[in-house]
């Protein structure tokens, strides 16, 4: 439980609201693991349909995936192996880490993308370009993101007493500063380099034409903050709240950046709670009833044996 909610302290969940806007997100699984995406969207469909019937297409289906998709997966593929380089340099040149820990820390980080190698043999059009960093745990998220143990303490525990239970509430501002500036940093250069690509290989005039239909170049800045639990017991002031088929519970806030203050932190408050019986009182409450039924089956036993007759008669047949 306090490895959960040191997690859900750590990180928001940074997940795009619409598909029209290329976005970046995050899953803080019940495990401990965390899934962080960067997504652009790629127009394939609009560029390698005709408008109307009769019409061209923008492209053909050939060139989007020879020339277009390629050049983007390779400049994107630059970008994240890079920020896996400088993880990896950075645990690498580290003095206050073991070198059992480096290996663990290093193993702990890994990049995946939906673009297959060999992108023509691909049947069917590819409607985003997205790219998943994993994480072991909290502590290899850290230091890739080199936050500082600081955003660890930034919280309001409330602890509320009633007469039957105790709810332990934890009340806290999404971390929307550096981990937020980060995820748009990243995505939006993602996005700044499939726009640069199309334009080059469509022509400025005809890549404007598309793009304005798409708002294509605009980052999106509402986003959900999603927190995977295993357990119904765990309370939110969710947005929403799930129940996945696999059994875990997603409580899910949407969080607009454009609720923030002037000093970079929302307006928005996350909170989550536990509430639990409290023991001695249901314990002497239990013995309190049952006492007074004890003493009320006596009492009316009593009363019952009053009530006989002092002589009773016998019946001789």
């Amino acid at each position: 439980m306090k490895k959960t909610i040191f997690i859900i302290l750590l990180c928001c969940c940074l997940i795009l609201v619409g598909c029209d806007y290329s976005g970046s997100g995050m899953i803080i699984n019940a495990d401990g693991t965390i899934k962080e995406y960067y997504y652009v969207v790629y127009p394939e469909a609009e560029l390698t349909t005709p408008i109307q019937q009769g019409q061209e297409a923008y492209i053909n289906f050939n060139i989007s995936r020879t020339k277009i998709l390629p050049k983007i997966k390779e400049e994107c593929d630059k970008l994240f192996v890079g920020l896996l380089d400088g993880y990896q340099t950075r645990v690498k040149n580290s003095q206050e880490i073991s070198a059992e820990e480096k290996m663990e820390l290093i193993s702990g980080v890994s990049i995946a993308s939906n673009l297959p190698s060999n992108l023509a043999s691909v049947i069917g059009t590819y409607t985003q370009i997205k790219y998943e960093i994993s994480y072991a745990n909290s502590t290899c998220y850290k230091l890739f993101k080199q936050i500082n143990d600081y955003v660890d303490e930034d919280k309001e525990v409330v602890e509320i007493n009633n007469f039957f239970t105790t709810t332990t509430k934890v009340i806290k501002d999404p971390i929307l500063d550096k981990i937020t500036q980060d995820a748009i940093t990243i995505g939006q250069t993602c996005v700044n380099l499939a726009n640069s690509i199309m334009e080059n290989e469509l022509g400025t005039a005809l890549w404007e034409q598309i793009k304005d239909g798409l708002n294509y170049d605009k980052f999106a800045n509402t986003f959900k903050y999603t927190y995977v639990v295993p357990s119904a017991r765990i309370h939110t002031n969710a947005d929403s709240v799930e129940r996945a088929k696999n059994g875990y519970y997603y409580h899910t806030w949407e969080i607009d950046l454009q609720n923030l203050s002037d000093s970079g932190e929302s307006l928005i408050k996350i909170e989550y709670w536990t509430v639990t019986a409290n023991t001695y009182v249901w314990y002497i409450c239990a013995l309190v009833i049952s006492g007074g039924i004890i003493a009320g089956i006596i009492i009316y036993a009593k009363k019952k044996e009053k009530e006989k007759p002092d002589n009773m008669p016998f019946i001789v047949e």
